[in-house]
């Protein structure tokens, strides 16, 4: 049946979930500008492993059950998942319960097993097993604990609570899980410190960090449209874990430095195509120098920040310009990688690519320049430790995750 109303990704996401699909959001099209991120993201999304009518199952040991599942999947009956399509980019989340006591002396194991149809049509069965011990020592469990799966199950929950709850609701979840955990920390495993002290295990030590990244993300606030926002709930829902941490905390460089090494080794006769990858930093202003050119990955943009008093003749051989003001206007500019007839400009393009294959996303260069309203709304709101209209700064974050512990004591 026709429709004339429009069809927005609210109405289109279910379906690519039940299916194994995918939603790829272009906002503000622009052919001769996403005419390369499309046909990357095509040419990736039809060459890529996958198999093709999946049926999985997680079993687990005596004294543990599946709770549920979590990412792009059709349900159908209460133990199995059905995957009409399954690839090397989905992520299918699973919860474990608790159910009985768990012998010290032994190991519990954790088995998926997905049966598939490869894409030359052969039928095939795949098991992963897992085995770990058990401990009655919580310090133990600390020790052992995984960073990276924390976050990703906090991910999980935002997305799903993000369609019934307000985001105020969801942040103060959020935080309440991380002052949880810290709070029996500190009070089965820390007992002889101070208790005016914050401690952390060291397994779960950024654990607040990322928490205040996730209460700041892109789905949580007030700017985004709706269609934004669906695609990114869509995409946090399926995305593996490298990518979950990626879009929670971004990762930002300072290219600047790297490239001109190769003017101290042009001095030596000998200058590589490819440099060095530049050392992630903090996502803090403090670390962001007037003169320093930046790129910040996220997973979906990938943007370019060139300070006020950026070298100009590096600034020239990058973008073929003494100022970036004429590429910008009064926006940011989603800039076409053009390599120019320089060794800055082929080790800077060298780079990018590099950070587009990490991900396996060509990721939309944007191009903002110093002072412009852009350069606040996407460059400096991307730097979550500080303090902004998304929310308390690092340092303001760990007094009031410290003050909730504190008060559990009371």
């Amino acid at each position: 049946a026709g429709s004339s109303l429009p069809i927005g990704l609210v109405n289109l996401a279910p379906l690519a979930t039940n299916t194994g699909g995918d939603v790829r959001h272009y906002p503000a099209f622009r052919y001769e500008v996403d005419r390369e991120q499309v046909l990357s993201d095509v040419r990736w999304i039809v060459s890529r492993p996958q198999g093709l009518e999946a049926l999985m199952r997680v079993r687990c040991s005596a004294g543990l059950s599946v709770i549920d599942y979590s990412g792009s999947y059709c349900r159908r009956t209460p133990v199995d998942v059905d995957l009409p399509c399954v690839d090397c980019d989905k992520n299918i989340f699973v919860r474990l319960r608790y159910d009985d006591t768990l012998q010290e002396s032994e190991e519990c194991c954790v088995q998926a097993a997905a049966l598939y149809t490869s894409p030359d049509g052969t039928r095939r069965i795949r098991v992963h097993t897992l085995s770990l011990p058990c401990t009655s020592v919580l310090g133990n469990v600390f020790r052992g604990a995984d960073l990276e799966i924390n976050v990703k199950h906090r991910l999980v929950e935002t997305c799903q609570m993000l369609p019934v709850k307000p985001p105020a609701q969801i942040k103060e979840h959020i935080t309440s899980r991380c002052v949880d955990t810290l709070y029996a920390y500190r009070k089965f495993c820390a007992t002889n410190s101070s208790s005016g002290q914050l401690i952390l295990p060291e397994a779960l030590k950024l654990l607040p960090l990322y928490t205040l990244a996730l209460n700041k993300a892109m789905g949580l606030r007030m700017e985004p449209e709706i269609d934004e926002r669906v695609a990114w709930m869509h995409d946090c829902l399926s995305l593996n874990v490298d990518s979950s941490m990626d879009t929670v905390y971004g990762q930002l460089m300072r290219v600047d430095d790297v490239l001109l090494e190769s003017d101290s080794a042009a001095a030596d006769g000998a200058v590589p195509d490819v440099p060095r990858k530049p050392s992630p930093l903090s996502l803090s202003s403090e670390g962001i120098d007037a003169t320093g050119i930046y790129l910040f990955a996220n997973g979906r943009d990938l943007l370019c920040y060139v300070g006020k008093r950026a070298d100009p003749s590096l600034v020239h051989d990058l973008f073929g310009t003494d100022d970036p003001d004429t590429l910008c206007g009064n926006g940011p500019r989603l800039w076409t990688l053009m390599e120019f007839d320089s060794v800055h400009s082929k080790q800077f393009t060298s780079i990018v690519l590099h950070t587009r294959t990490e991900r396996c996303k060509h990721m939309r260069l944007r191009l903002l320049r110093h002072g412009s309203r852009e350069e606040t709304l996407r460059f400096f709101d991307s730097l979550i430790e500080d303090r902004s209209t998304a929310g308390m700064s690092y340092v303001e974050y760990l007094c009031h995750v410290h003050r909730q512990i504190q008060n559990k004591f009371v």
